[in-house]
Protein backbone atom coordinates (compact mmCIF):
# COMPACT_ATOMS: atom_id res chain seq x y z
CA UNK A 1 0.00 0.00 0.00
CA UNK A 2 1.15 3.20 -1.17
CA UNK A 3 -1.69 5.79 -0.53
CA UNK A 4 -5.12 6.09 1.36
CA UNK A 5 -6.78 9.01 -0.80
CA UNK A 6 -9.59 10.94 0.78
CA UNK A 7 -11.44 13.06 -1.69
CA UNK A 8 -13.82 15.84 -0.93
CA UNK A 9 -14.91 16.03 2.87
CA UNK A 10 -17.52 18.37 3.38
CA UNK A 11 -18.14 17.43 6.56
CA UNK A 12 -18.30 13.60 6.35
CA UNK A 13 -16.75 10.94 8.21
CA UNK A 14 -15.92 8.49 5.85
CA UNK A 15 -12.15 9.28 6.45
CA UNK A 16 -11.95 7.99 9.94
CA UNK A 17 -12.92 4.23 9.20
CA UNK A 18 -10.49 4.44 6.09
CA UNK A 19 -7.76 5.70 8.23
CA UNK A 20 -8.67 3.17 10.98
CA UNK A 21 -7.91 0.22 8.72
CA UNK A 22 -4.17 1.79 7.91
CA UNK A 23 -3.19 2.46 11.94
CA UNK A 24 0.36 4.17 12.03
CA UNK A 25 1.60 1.56 13.86
CA UNK A 26 1.54 -1.07 11.05
CA UNK A 27 1.35 1.05 8.02
CA UNK A 28 4.51 4.03 8.80
CA UNK A 29 5.43 4.89 5.22
CA UNK A 30 1.95 5.10 3.58
CA UNK A 31 0.84 8.35 2.85
CA UNK A 32 -2.74 10.01 3.57
CA UNK A 33 -3.83 12.30 0.98
CA UNK A 34 -6.66 14.71 1.42
CA UNK A 35 -7.60 16.30 -2.02
CA UNK A 36 -9.34 19.31 0.28
CA UNK A 37 -12.73 20.91 0.36
CA UNK A 38 -13.02 19.95 4.33
CA UNK A 39 -16.34 22.36 4.79
CA UNK A 40 -19.54 23.65 3.69
CA UNK A 41 -21.64 20.03 3.61
CA UNK A 42 -24.46 19.61 1.32
CA UNK A 43 -26.92 20.10 4.05
CA UNK A 44 -30.03 19.62 1.82
CA UNK A 45 -28.96 16.47 0.44
CA UNK A 46 -26.56 14.69 2.51
CA UNK A 47 -28.28 16.07 6.41
CA UNK A 48 -24.69 17.47 7.48
CA UNK A 49 -24.91 20.68 9.38
CA UNK A 50 -22.10 23.26 9.26
CA UNK A 51 -21.62 22.91 13.16
CA UNK A 52 -20.71 18.93 12.02
CA UNK A 53 -18.20 19.70 9.42
CA UNK A 54 -16.75 22.42 11.35
CA UNK A 55 -16.05 20.05 14.44
CA UNK A 56 -14.99 17.06 12.03
CA UNK A 57 -12.56 19.49 10.63
CA UNK A 58 -11.20 20.44 13.84
CA UNK A 59 -10.60 16.75 14.40
CA UNK A 60 -9.04 16.56 10.58
CA UNK A 61 -6.55 19.51 12.02
CA UNK A 62 -5.85 16.94 14.87
CA UNK A 63 -4.77 13.88 12.55
CA UNK A 64 -2.82 16.67 10.37
CA UNK A 65 -0.88 17.85 13.46
CA UNK A 66 -0.49 14.20 14.63
CA UNK A 67 -0.08 12.32 12.10
CA UNK A 68 3.30 12.78 9.86
CA UNK A 69 1.76 10.61 7.08
CA UNK A 70 -1.09 13.02 6.03
CA UNK A 71 -0.77 15.15 3.23
CA UNK A 72 -3.51 17.88 3.20
CA UNK A 73 -4.37 19.61 -0.19
CA UNK A 74 -6.54 22.85 -0.33
CA UNK A 75 -9.64 23.15 -2.05
CA UNK A 76 -11.86 26.03 -2.97
CA UNK A 77 -14.37 25.20 -0.20
CA UNK A 78 -10.56 25.78 2.07
CA UNK A 79 -9.66 28.66 -0.83
CA UNK A 80 -12.59 31.05 -0.44
CA UNK A 81 -12.05 31.46 3.54
CA UNK A 82 -7.79 32.76 2.90
CA UNK A 83 -9.07 35.21 -0.13
CA UNK A 84 -12.43 36.06 1.08
CA UNK A 85 -14.24 35.07 -1.97
CA UNK A 86 -17.64 35.14 -1.33
CA UNK A 87 -19.13 31.49 -3.07
CA UNK A 88 -21.08 28.84 -2.84
CA UNK A 89 -22.32 27.43 0.94
CA UNK A 90 -19.76 29.40 2.77
CA UNK A 91 -19.90 29.03 6.73
CA UNK A 92 -20.79 33.00 7.70
CA UNK A 93 -21.19 32.08 10.96
CA UNK A 94 -17.85 30.38 11.68
CA UNK A 95 -15.98 32.18 8.72
CA UNK A 96 -13.56 34.27 10.92
CA UNK A 97 -13.02 31.00 12.66
CA UNK A 98 -12.26 29.14 9.59
CA UNK A 99 -9.76 31.63 8.33
CA UNK A 100 -7.76 31.51 11.82
CA UNK A 101 -7.50 27.85 11.66
CA UNK A 102 -5.89 27.80 8.36
CA UNK A 103 -3.95 30.79 9.09
CA UNK A 104 -2.36 29.01 11.79
CA UNK A 105 -2.10 25.72 10.20
CA UNK A 106 -0.99 27.18 6.45
CA UNK A 107 2.14 25.50 6.87
CA UNK A 108 0.81 21.91 6.56
CA UNK A 109 -1.33 22.21 3.59
CA UNK A 110 -0.31 22.63 0.03
CA UNK A 111 -1.77 22.92 -3.24
CA UNK A 112 -0.24 20.43 -5.10
CA UNK A 113 1.34 16.46 -4.33
CA UNK A 114 3.29 14.58 -6.89
CA UNK A 115 4.67 10.43 -5.95
CA UNK A 116 6.71 8.23 -8.02
CA UNK A 117 4.39 4.31 -7.78
CA UNK A 118 6.47 1.74 -9.49
CA UNK A 119 8.16 4.16 -12.04
CA UNK A 120 4.52 5.81 -12.54
CA UNK A 121 4.34 9.71 -11.53
CA UNK A 122 1.29 10.50 -9.81
CA UNK A 123 0.10 14.05 -9.31
CA UNK A 124 -3.01 15.07 -6.71
CA UNK A 125 -4.48 18.35 -6.39
CA UNK A 126 -7.94 19.19 -6.03
CA UNK A 127 -9.68 19.48 -8.84
CA UNK A 128 -6.70 18.76 -11.78
CA UNK A 129 -4.41 20.74 -13.90
CA UNK A 130 -5.39 21.17 -17.78
CA UNK A 131 -2.66 22.25 -19.94
CA UNK A 132 -4.60 25.27 -20.99
CA UNK A 133 -4.99 26.73 -17.67
CA UNK A 134 -0.97 26.31 -17.04
CA UNK A 135 -0.66 28.10 -21.04
CA UNK A 136 -3.31 31.23 -19.76
CA UNK A 137 -1.53 31.55 -16.63
CA UNK A 138 2.24 31.69 -18.49
CA UNK A 139 0.99 33.93 -20.31
CA UNK A 140 -0.28 36.51 -17.53
CA UNK A 141 3.20 35.71 -16.22
CA UNK A 142 4.99 36.97 -19.10
CA UNK A 143 2.75 39.91 -19.44
CA UNK A 144 3.30 40.84 -15.71
CA UNK A 145 6.86 40.63 -16.49
CA UNK A 146 6.85 43.08 -19.49
CA UNK A 147 4.87 45.69 -17.30
CA UNK A 148 7.33 45.29 -14.27
CA UNK A 149 7.90 48.51 -12.46
CA UNK A 150 9.44 47.56 -9.21
CA UNK A 151 10.26 51.33 -8.31
CA UNK A 152 13.85 51.26 -8.58
CA UNK A 153 14.26 47.41 -6.79
CA UNK A 154 17.09 45.36 -8.91
CA UNK A 155 14.22 43.07 -10.40
CA UNK A 156 16.90 40.38 -10.17
CA UNK A 157 16.78 40.16 -6.83
CA UNK A 158 12.77 40.92 -6.08
CA UNK A 159 11.40 37.67 -4.69
CA UNK A 160 8.00 38.18 -6.82
CA UNK A 161 10.00 39.18 -10.38
CA UNK A 162 11.85 35.56 -9.98
CA UNK A 163 9.12 33.51 -9.53
CA UNK A 164 6.76 35.31 -12.75
CA UNK A 165 10.38 34.46 -14.25
CA UNK A 166 9.50 30.37 -13.38
CA UNK A 167 6.03 30.74 -13.87
CA UNK A 168 6.25 31.93 -17.22
CA UNK A 169 7.19 28.47 -18.28
CA UNK A 170 5.84 26.45 -15.76
CA UNK A 171 3.13 25.24 -19.23
CA UNK A 172 6.62 23.25 -20.36
CA UNK A 173 8.37 22.76 -16.73
CA UNK A 174 5.29 21.34 -14.94
CA UNK A 175 7.36 22.77 -11.86
CA UNK A 176 4.66 22.51 -9.82
CA UNK A 177 6.32 24.00 -6.52
CA UNK A 178 5.89 27.23 -7.82
CA UNK A 179 2.36 27.12 -7.44
CA UNK A 180 2.90 26.28 -3.38
CA UNK A 181 3.89 30.06 -3.08
CA UNK A 182 0.61 30.87 -3.84
CA UNK A 183 -0.40 29.25 -1.04
CA UNK A 184 2.24 30.82 0.74
CA UNK A 185 1.26 34.52 -0.41
CA UNK A 186 -2.53 33.91 -0.19
CA UNK A 187 -2.88 37.70 0.90
CA UNK A 188 -1.71 38.79 -2.36
CA UNK A 189 -3.26 38.91 -5.16
CA UNK A 190 0.10 38.95 -7.33
CA UNK A 191 0.57 35.39 -6.11
CA UNK A 192 -3.59 34.04 -5.51
CA UNK A 193 -5.48 35.39 -8.96
CA UNK A 194 -3.77 32.40 -10.91
CA UNK A 195 -5.75 29.78 -8.08
CA UNK A 196 -8.65 31.85 -8.40
CA UNK A 197 -9.00 31.26 -11.76
CA UNK A 198 -12.68 29.95 -12.36
CA UNK A 199 -13.77 28.72 -15.73
CA UNK A 200 -17.01 29.53 -17.62
CA UNK A 201 -18.03 25.91 -16.79
CA UNK A 202 -18.23 26.85 -13.17
CA UNK A 203 -19.37 30.10 -13.98
CA UNK A 204 -16.80 32.16 -13.83
CA UNK A 205 -14.71 34.18 -16.66
CA UNK A 206 -11.93 32.45 -17.56
CA UNK A 207 -11.32 29.92 -19.70
CA UNK A 208 -9.70 27.34 -17.38
CA UNK A 209 -9.79 26.72 -14.01
CA UNK A 210 -7.27 26.59 -11.95
CA UNK A 211 -6.09 23.15 -9.89
CA UNK A 212 -8.39 23.94 -6.98
CA UNK A 213 -11.45 25.06 -9.66
CA UNK A 214 -11.12 23.06 -12.95
CA UNK A 215 -14.66 21.32 -13.74
CA UNK A 216 -14.50 17.50 -15.02
CA UNK A 217 -15.41 18.44 -18.28
CA UNK A 218 -12.42 20.92 -18.66
CA UNK A 219 -10.96 17.38 -18.75
CA UNK A 220 -13.22 15.54 -21.02
CA UNK A 221 -13.21 18.13 -23.62
CA UNK A 222 -9.62 19.64 -22.89
CA UNK A 223 -6.09 18.50 -22.92
CA UNK A 224 -5.18 16.75 -19.74
CA UNK A 225 -2.08 15.26 -20.54
CA UNK A 226 0.55 17.20 -18.05
CA UNK A 227 3.55 15.73 -18.57
CA UNK A 228 4.29 11.85 -18.08
CA UNK A 229 2.04 12.52 -14.60
CA UNK A 230 -0.90 10.36 -14.05
CA UNK A 231 -3.48 13.05 -12.02
CA UNK A 232 -5.96 12.23 -9.10
CA UNK A 233 -8.46 14.64 -8.21
CA UNK A 234 -11.74 15.42 -6.49
CA UNK A 235 -13.97 18.21 -6.86
CA UNK A 236 -16.45 17.25 -9.18
CA UNK A 237 -19.34 14.93 -7.38
CA UNK A 238 -21.96 13.11 -9.29
CA UNK A 239 -25.57 13.05 -9.33
CA UNK A 240 -27.60 11.59 -8.07
CA UNK A 241 -25.14 8.81 -8.04
CA UNK A 242 -21.94 9.67 -6.57
CA UNK A 243 -19.48 7.36 -8.77
CA UNK A 244 -15.97 7.39 -9.28
CA UNK A 245 -15.03 8.26 -13.18
CA UNK A 246 -11.63 6.49 -14.33
CA UNK A 247 -11.42 6.52 -17.64
CA UNK A 248 -9.05 3.44 -19.12
CA UNK A 249 -7.51 5.58 -21.90
CA UNK A 250 -6.87 9.00 -20.06
CA UNK A 251 -3.96 9.95 -17.67
CA UNK A 252 -6.34 11.07 -14.67
CA UNK A 253 -9.25 9.88 -12.39
CA UNK A 254 -11.85 11.95 -10.11
CA UNK A 255 -12.33 10.46 -7.20
CA UNK A 256 -15.15 12.50 -5.79
CA UNK A 257 -17.91 9.76 -4.56
CA UNK A 258 -17.87 10.27 -0.62
CA UNK A 259 -15.46 7.08 -0.18
CA UNK A 260 -12.22 6.59 0.50
CA UNK A 261 -9.58 5.03 -1.74
CA UNK A 262 -6.05 3.24 -1.59
CA UNK A 263 -3.30 3.45 -4.00
CA UNK A 264 -1.02 -0.35 -4.35
CA UNK A 265 2.43 -0.63 -5.33
CA UNK A 266 0.47 -2.25 -8.62
CA UNK A 267 -0.52 0.80 -9.03
CA UNK A 268 -4.10 0.16 -8.77
CA UNK A 269 -6.90 2.43 -7.86
CA UNK A 270 -9.21 0.76 -5.41
CA UNK A 271 -11.80 2.11 -3.26
CA UNK A 272 -11.86 0.95 0.46
CA UNK A 273 -14.92 -1.25 2.10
Amino acid sequence: MKAIIIPDVHGRTFWKDAISKYPQEQYPDIKIIFLGDYLDPYTNIENISKEDAYNNFLEILELINNDSRVVPLIGNHDWHYFVNLDTCRIDKARERDIEKLFKDNLSKFRLTYTMEVNGKKYLFTHAGITQGWLNDIAIAARYEIDQWNPGGVDKNHDEKFLWMSELRLINKSYNFELLEECLKHYDDSFYSSPISMVSRERGGWNAYGSCIWADISEHVYNESNIGDYYQIFAHTITYPKYIPIIPEDRNWAMLDCGHAFTLDDENRILIVE
